[in-house]
């Protein structure tokens, strides 16, 4: 075999792992969150904020849901200027 030749196989086993691991990532990380909406309705949590921790930061629904749904993180609103 020439070297341009184990360079094109090479290249090419590279190209397909890389696809084949992408496959596999999101697979793995769709399922998951399937399976944690799947807990959160059986705990009665909201199944949108379970499907909402896993969206990007731009996602039109997580985006409104937030809007619509305030935190509830204990924020401390006290005036302490005197």
């Amino acid at each position: 075999m020439s070297e341009r030749q184990i360079l094109i196989i090479s290249s090419a086993i590279l190209i397909f792992s890389a696809i084949i691991a992408t496959v596999v990532y999101y697979t793995n990380d769709r399922n998951l969150m399937a399976k944690n909406i799947e807990n959160a309705i059986t705990k009665g949590i909201d199944p949108i904020s379970v499907r909402c921790s896993y969206a990007k930061s731009d996602d039109i629904i997580c985006i409104s849901y937030g809007i619509s749904h305030p935190s509830t993180l204990n924020t401390n609103t006290t005036n302490t200027k005197r």
